[in-house]
């Protein structure tokens, strides 16, 4: 049975979000869409969004919310 690229990327995706260094502080279904933040340092928290990784902030607040504009913004 060949697979697809779609289930060969989520399964690559969601072990490179474990993978990557940090701990897990958020981690939440919003509009469908697997939201973690992890915490890399004192003051870097990383929002991945369905295992892509969006950006780096200073705050899990400021992840948080951008995580969820950004879902609110590209939902379509």
């Amino acid at each position: 049975m060949e697979k697809t690229f779609i289930e060969l990327r989520e399964k690559l995706s969601k072990k490179a979000v474990h993978k990557a260094s940090g701990s897990i502080v958020f981690s939440k279904s919003i509009s469908g869409y697997m939201v973690i933040i992890k915490q890399h340092g004192p003051k870097a928290f990383g929002a991945f969004i369905d295992g892509d990784k969006l950006d780096n902030y200073s705050s899990k607040r400021d992840a948080t919310n951008a995580a969820q504009k950004f879902i609110k913004q590209y939902k379509g």
